[in-house]
């Protein structure tokens, strides 16, 4: 009876301990891109594809496009620097809830920013994603006082990464934040957009503005938790200001008074990253554009 307990208990380890590969040859990512120093740009997608593998100081990494070069070690995933010549940690499945490790925000130079923030274990479950159970980690991102903050998202998937971008962004306008769409490996496709999305198109953009010239503020820019919206000499029946994230899904929406020049939105439930907003009186998109939701 022991010897068949210490066989499924080394079954059982087995399992929990597999490893899930970080970037096949072939796996492609579908993000949403932005570039914040122009605000009013539409959204786009782009496709970030495992094409080949590349020996960075003497170990064998996979080459993610042009410049994103990641080792796998066990459960832990690094990332090359190819500025700094060093291998920095940025994935590690082996943790559990209650741990943590510590990351720097990756500059839109190609380096990492000097200061650090602290990444913690929430909790720790499994999710058969493209027929393999993955481990996955929701986790919480403290900044240190005085430094630049990590734009994440709170889930990490392994082999996979997080579902913002593959490299955690900061909190300026020349970084282009992006937004997990879709994961392809080996032909099959896992979508985390809504059913009516798909892949490789943005379906909020700016293109079904009707023609006017909306006076209007929005502010603060980037936000914490609330937004004053204001609107100038504009006749309507009824109107609504909508908030959507990356991937074209409606987080929040607030109705808008025709009497009320300046509204004051509670954004407290969106978390941090960024967000389209779409102004829509009497059934038409009358303006849009994009804010930023960042709380230190």
């Amino acid at each position: 009876m022991k010897k068949l307990l210490l066989f499924i208990a080394l079954i059982y380890s087995t399992f929990a301990n597999a490893q899930i590969e970080f970037a096949p040859i072939g796996a492609k990512w579908y993000v949403t891109n932005i570039h914040l120093a122009t605000l009013f740009t539409p959204a786009s997608v782009s496709t970030f594809v495992c094409t080949d593998t590349i020996t960075k100081q003497g170990k064998l990494c996979k080459k993610i496009g042009e410049v994103l070069a990641f080792y796998q070690e066990g459960k832990k995933v690094f990332y090359y620097s190819e500025k700094e010549k060093k291998f920095v940690l940025i994935y590690n499945f082996s943790l559990k809830k209650g741990e943590s490790w510590h990351l720097r925000p990756w500059g839109a130079n190609g380096g990492f920013l000097k200061d650090s923030s602290k990444i913690t274990v929430d909790s720790v479950y499994q999710e058969n994603i493209l027929g393999e159970n993955r481990t996955v980690q929701l986790i919480t991102i403290t900044k240190y006082p005085n430094t630049n903050p990590v734009l994440w998202s709170k889930k990490i998937i392994e082999g996979i990464g997080n579902t913002l971008f593959l490299l955690p962004g900061f909190g300026c306008c020349e970084f282009p934040y992006v937004q997990l769409r879709c994961y392809e490996q080996n032909g099959k496709v896992h979508s985390f957009l809504n059913s009516n999305q798909i892949c490789d198109e943005v379906t909020t953009s700016n293109k079904d503005i009707a023609a006017n010239n909306v006076q209007y503020e929005l502010f603060p820019n980037p936000a914490q938790n609330q937004i004053s919206f204001k609107l100038e000499n504009q006749e309507f029946q009824k109107g609504n200001i909508r908030f959507f994230d990356l991937n074209g899904r409606e987080v929040s929406s607030f109705k808008l008074f025709e009497d009320q020049e300046e509204h004051r939105l509670d954004i407290s439930n969106l978390q941090n990253g960024i967000y389209l907003w779409q102004l829509v009186l009497d059934d038409k998109i009358r303006q849009s554009g994009k804010v930023v939701v960042l709380r230190e």
